[in-house]
């Protein structure tokens, strides 16, 4: 049950860095268009 919760612990942390990069990349972008 541990590994488990180490697995989904992982999956979650993986998946926050990665929404976190897209969300900084698209306010880049949309920054870039208002100028």
């Amino acid at each position: 049950m541990e590994t488990l919760r180490l697995a989904l612990q992982r999956l979650y942390m993986t998946r926050a860095s990665a929404y976190r990069d897209a969300l900084e990349s698209f306010i880049e972008g949309y920054q870039e268009a208002i100028q």
